[in-house]
Order: structure tokens, then sequence, then C-alpha cells
């Protein structure tokens, strides 16, 4: 009868299982707000320039037979700026990403010029000459040779330490579901 009593806390984990579903849930709570902290510190270390970046940052949750599955998603350069390019003459990648092949089209469908261009524009940037795309050109081509300097402003965030801290919230909340 005492290993009855042990292991009735597993009546509650259908009860558990729908809190995480309702938007209101504690376990649901416990992950918007770990969530909404993480693309805030996210925000924080992308790098100066990348407000396009810094408003795409965003996450979703669901509960997929029975785990918990958080997806992260931003613009689709995210990690060329997160992990660095290797420029054609020097530069470093943590990933092996580099400039030596031709840069390709984004999703988005504009190629890296044409997103060089726009980042001008927005920026408020005057070509002299009126221009824009000779400028974009030249910018295009120094970050090419340079590369883009890792910024890790995701692995920064997202450390073991990070995540444990979420284990441990949802542990405590899923806790107070079954007791």
């Amino acid at each position: 009868m005492a290993d009855d009593d042990a292991l009735s806390y597993l009546e509650d984990l259908g009860k558990a299982q729908e809190d995480i579903k309702s938007p209101s849930g504690p376990l649901a709570v416990v992950i918007k707000e770990w969530g909404e902290q993480t693309i805030d510190e996210m925000k924080k270390k992308a790098p100066k320039g990348s407000g396009d970046l810094r408003q795409s940052i965003a996450f979703e949750f669901k509960t997929e037979k029975g785990a918990i599955v958080i997806d992260f998603t931003a613009n689709d350069y995210w990690d060329f700026i997160n992990s660095g390019v290797k420029g054609t003459q020097g530069g470093s990648s943590k990933k092996g990403y580099s400039f030596s092949n031709h840069a390709k089209t984004s999703s988005s469908g504009v190629n890296f010029k044409e997103s060089i261009k726009e980042w001008i524009i927005n920026k408020g940037i005057k070509a002299q000459d009126g221009d824009y795309d000779a400028l974009a050109f030249v910018i295009m081509r120094a970050v090419k040779r340079k590369g883009i300097k890792a910024t890790n402003f995701v692995d920064d965030v997202l450390t073991e330490g990070n995540i444990e801290g979420l284990q441990n919230a949802l542990f405590e909340a899923y806790k107070k579901l079954v007791t």
C-alpha cells in the first residue's frame, strides 16, 4: 500500500499536461517569463546596428508527445551574426561560415548587396553622389574581405545555466500542481 501512495502523484500528470497547454497555466507562465527574459537578453547583446534582427527575435512553445518544445526565431541571418563569418582575407567563424562563395539570396529574396543598400538607407547614411548601389557594393566588398566578427548574442544567453534555471522553475511549478 505504501508503494501505491508513493506513486499517487502520477494521477496528476494529465492535469499538468493540460495546464501547460493553457495560456494561463502555471507551467506556461514559467515558460513565457523565461522566454521573454531570454529574448530581452539576446536583444541587449545583439550588435547595435541590427535593429531589424533585434525586432525579429521571438519564441513560441508547445507540447509534443509529452515534451515541451521551445522554438526561438529570428531573421534568417541571425547565426551569421552570432557565429561570425570568415572573410576572404581573414577572420574566423565557429561554424565554418565564410564569404569564399558568392553571397546567396536570403529567404526573403533579397541578395547581400540589396540588403546592405536597405541598411544604408534605413540608417540614413547619405551617398555623396547619390549612388547607393555603388556605396552598397563598397561596403559589401569590405564585409566580404574582413568577415563578420562573432557576437555570440545567442550563445552567451542560451547557456547551460540558463536552461537549468528554466528546468528548476518548471520543476517547482510542477511540484505545486501535483501536491
